[in-house]
């Protein structure tokens, strides 16, 4: 029988998984604790400790935090002396995510002393500093960031979050707070409006907008990037460094859209099939790029390869297209004015049925469950495969809301009118 894992604590010094032993030192103290009620999606344990109110930490060959399930769900704890130990033992998720705590204490005396430690769950489920956030609902702190609309948002990481909208406005969240870019740093007229951002890494942040403004952000500053397009963009997206693609307004519905792409050094226009403004943009990969958008009287759809061809999906569209999501050449959803939800298998576009007047500006999915968020505050989700069948979201202001992006903790960030911006659970 394996000994159960073994964590070393030491005033400033880092937890140490070891073989379970009686102390490790004359003056050592083990306690032996037992966990129950482990959460079934905990993935991972982190461990803090005090000792008579001091900080317990250490140095390991074995980051913290421990991967879950331990062996006989036991974990071995030594401290450098007797006295008042405090644990504050926390269940994570894959996401890291808070699904279950315990805070046992106990008077440590020599040798080896038992302690149960029964974890109570953590629903919803809470990330970081944000507050817990129930199935169904959305949360809405107040950024205070901004007053101007948001208009799209793209999440690098959890704590790296990106939001883009009028009044040349720029947000990052960190984790904790969103904060707004100084003005000065902006290198565009407080009157631009920017509609979209992308970016494939936090040195590597995209934002186009109105007249044809593209900005680049390094890391350290943002700086214009001279593309040689004139009407407004509306969407950039990609799927490297070295491919990125943005699309825009049409000076008529009798031509086409503005479509660009950045190969790392240059921007080149490229003419797209068929007439009409272009909205939405979605690069899956390098030769998989989705467009969408259109006129008052038709829809525009398609894909491209990357090097010049073009499958025209238009006529599956009859009204505008304003938002993509794809996890797969077979797998595409876009939606547009008036409830148009229209879904691709890889061989042909199908309209989901629904009762929706409401323009939709936004998709985005986990693979398991869809949500859709657009005009005066419609927003639903499903997970019925036809996306016919749809759950209101509770709890969301009557703001027009212009994007929803899932960022890889399994929260879905969105913004809208006003500054407003919220997010909801896709893993609760």
């Amino acid at each position: 029988m394996q000994s159960p894992t073994l964590l070393q604590l030491a005033i400033a010094t880092l937890l140490v998984p070891v073989g379970l032993a009686p102390g490790c030192g004359s003056g050592d103290s083990s306690v032996l604790v037992t966990l129950s009620s482990l959460p079934a999606r905990a993935k991972l344990l982190s461990v803090g400790a005090t000792l008579d109110g001091r900080p317990l930490t250490g140095t390991s060959t074995q980051a913290l935090p421990l991967a879950l399930p331990l062996d006989q769900n036991q974990l071995g704890i030594t401290v450098p002396t007797a006295g008042h130990v405090a644990l504050d033992l926390q269940a994570l998720d894959s996401d890291q995510c808070l699904q279950g705590r315990a805070s046992p204490e106990l008077d440590v005396q020599k040798g080896l002393t038992s302690l149960d430690a029964a974890l109570a769950a953590q629903s919803p489920r809470k990330c970081g500093s944000l507050a817990p956030c129930a199935l169904g609902a959305a949360c809405t702190p107040p950024s205070g960031a901004t007053s101007s609309t948001i208009r799209s948002i793209w999440p690098i990481s959890p704590t790296d979050i990106w939001a883009v909208g009028a009044a040349a406005t720029i947000l990052h969240y960190d984790g904790k707070s969103w904060t707004a870019t100084p003005p000065a740093s902006v290198p565009v007229s407080s009157t631009t409006q920017l509609n979209g951002v992308w970016a494939s890494a936090s040195n590597d942040v995209w934002a186009v907008g109105s007249a044809g403004k593209i900005l680049h952000y390094d890391g350290t500053k943002w700086a214009l990037s001279s593309s040689g397009a004139t009407r407004d963009l509306q969407g950039v997206s990609g799927a490297s460094g070295q491919s990125v693609w943005t699309v825009g307004l049409a000076s008529s519905s009798t031509t086409p859209g503005e479509f660009w792409r950045w190969d790392g050094n240059t921007w080149t226009s490229i003419t797209p099939v068929g007439n009409g403004s272009l909205y939405a943009v979605f690069a899956l990969n390098p030769s998989f790029i989705i467009g969408a958008g259109g006129s008052n009287t038709s829809g525009l759809l398609w894909t491209y390869d990357g090097v010049g061809k073009f499958n025209d999906y238009s006529a599956y569209s009859i009204v505008e297209v304003y938002g993509l999501w794809a996890a797969s050449p077979a797998r595409i959803i876009a939606v547009g004015a008036v409830g148009e939800i229209l879904r691709f298998d890889g061989t042909t576009w199908k309209l989901s049925s629904n009762n929706i007047t409401s323009d939709l500006r936004g998709v985005t999915s986990d693979g398991t469950t869809t949500y859709i968020f657009g005009q005066s505050g419609f927003a639903v989700r499903s997970t019925d495969p036809t996306l016919t069948s749809l759950t209101n979201i509770t709890n969301v202001p009557p703001s027009n809301l212009w994007s929803v992006q899932l960022a890889s903790n399994g929260l879905s960030w969105f913004g809208g009118d006003n500054g407003y911006l919220g997010y909801l659970d896709s893993r609760p």
